[in-house]
């Protein structure tokens, strides 16, 4: 039996195209204020690792705004995508995957949202084992609750998994996460976070 994880890598791989042309080009509004404060947090030479890149829309502006972002994704699509366009990403698995290096930041925007409870706990691991000891991770999930498996958008199936922000503060906090800015978008659809990591534990 096929699991969410790969049904939702299948549904973007046959995707990549219409993804591409059915996404805004441009970051405004307040996932733009979320990116912003996130940035502000690190030094402009700080090292980003993004997990899914997709299209390289966000790699793009932060890199506009003089940072560097190592761009990664786990869909085949995306990433012979990116590289048409001249851009550097490699393959990664944030669930079981290794960069074998250290970052200032990790971001992760509508990533984790795909990920049951058991592999977001192995996730939110392996980001920590990615992060320097005073490192940031940002993210946006989908707020509200349960998961299911949908079609919108895409026409083909991906799973969700919705949180609210107490839950998702929780989840962190007990990672050893300290939780900067959590917030839910005015449609009341996503969660944006910033938190960052002060006590490395050996995972």
């Amino acid at each position: 039996m096929k699991s969410n994880q790969d049904i939702t890598i299948e549904t973007y791989e046959k995707m990549v195209e219409s993804y591409v042309e059915g996404t805004v080009p441009f970051i405004d509004g307040q996932y733009k204020e979320h990116l912003d404060t996130s940035l502000s947090s690190i030094e402009k030479d700080a090292e980003i690792l993004e997990v899914g890149s997709a299209n390289g829309r966000d790699a793009d502006y932060i890199e506009n705004l003089g940072y560097h972002v190592t761009r990664t994704d786990i869909v085949n699509g995306f990433i012979e995508y990116q590289k048409s366009r001249g851009k550097d990403v490699s393959k990664f698995d944030v669930i079981t995957g290794s960069m074998d290096h250290k970052y200032d930041m990790v971001l992760a925007s509508a990533v984790f949202l795909h990920f049951n409870q058991e592999q977001f706990d192995q996730a939110i691991d392996n980001v920590i084992r990615h992060l320097k000891d005073g490192g940031y991770f940002s993210m946006t999930m989908k707020h509200g609750e349960g998961e299911e498996f949908s079609d919108e958008k895409v026409g083909h199936p991906r799973y969700f998994r919705y949180v609210k922000p107490a839950q998702l503060k929780c989840a962190l906090e007990s990672k050893g996460f300290t939780v900067h800015e959590i917030s839910v978008t005015e449609d009341g659809k996503r969660i944006h976070c910033l938190s960052s990591i002060t006590s490395l534990i050996e995972i």
